[in-house]
């Protein structure tokens, strides 16, 4: 279960509390209980991903810009049994009821919540993105 403090932008999945102070010291913290993959290391950013969060119903993607918190990609976890790399309707209308249910796209003061799709690598997300680096 996904749900956000619109007010201070804290995202809490399952038992994990995402808040505008997460950094990659949390991340060693989960790599304890989750299982969590090094996505992308290059010099200014780097992003971790778990692809089974909440009991499986949820992947999360963590990136970061010079240490801090950029954004958090929240998906479908593998227990959901799409095709990797291609986007489906189905799909598309798990993360759309799963958006609206956390109260839709927005811009706050503390980032924004939005639907994300990317064509390319075939995914789509609910993307929080933090302004942190402005």
């Amino acid at each position: 279960m996904i749900q956000p403090d619109k007010a201070i932008g804290t995202v809490t999945i399952d038992d994990l509390e995402i808040t505008t102070f997460f950094s990659i010291i949390d991340i060693e913290n989960l790599k304890k209980q989750h299982y969590v993959i090094l996505a992308v290391n290059n010099e200014d950013y780097i992003s971790y991903r778990i692809p089974f969060f909440d009991n499986g119903e949820t992947a999360v993607l963590f990136t970061f810009h010079k240490g801090k918190i950029l954004y958090v990609s929240i998906g479908l976890g593998a227990k959901n049994d799409f095709p990797e790399y291609e986007i489906t309707e189905k799909k598309k209308a798990i993360i759309k009821d799963r958006l609206k249910s956390i109260g839709g796209e927005h811009v706050y003061r503390w980032g924004s919540v939005q639907y994300s799709e990317d064509p390319k690598g075939g995914n789509v997300g609910i993307f929080v993105r933090y302004n942190n680096n402005n």
